[in-house]
């Protein structure tokens, strides 16, 4: 309890950060820039089972580092492909990265 008051605004901003971060990734309903990329190379890793090695549609080898696929591509497991399930490992890394700067600044 003692801890709840000690950081009670951290967990306030966290709470709001959560609350505007998940209602914004379901609310837009095509991707943007890199977002499409990222998002169907990790479909075409789930639908061909090619985790190590993703491809883009034209069989090219995917040029980007591969955890941003394996966690699209978890979050598509966990929630079905959808737009918003494209954008959780995005927003989750976001609120990470709050905790982070946080316990550096505390």
């Amino acid at each position: 309890m003692d801890w709840l008051k000690q950081h009670r605004g951290f967990l306030i901003i966290v709470v709001l950060a959560a609350t505007l971060f998940g209602n914004g990734i379901w609310a837009y309903k095509e991707f943007v820039r890199a977002e499409s990329y990222f998002a169907l190379g990790a479909r075409l890793m789930i639908e061909r089972g090619e985790w190590l090695a993703p491809h883009a549609p034209d069989e090219q080898v995917l040029n980007k580092p591969p955890l941003t696929y394996w966690l699209i591509g978890l979050s598509y497991k966990i929630f079905g492909a959808s737009y918003g399930a494209a954008r959780m490992p995005s927003m989750l890394a976001a609120l990470l990265t709050l905790g982070v700067v946080y316990s550096l600044g505390f």
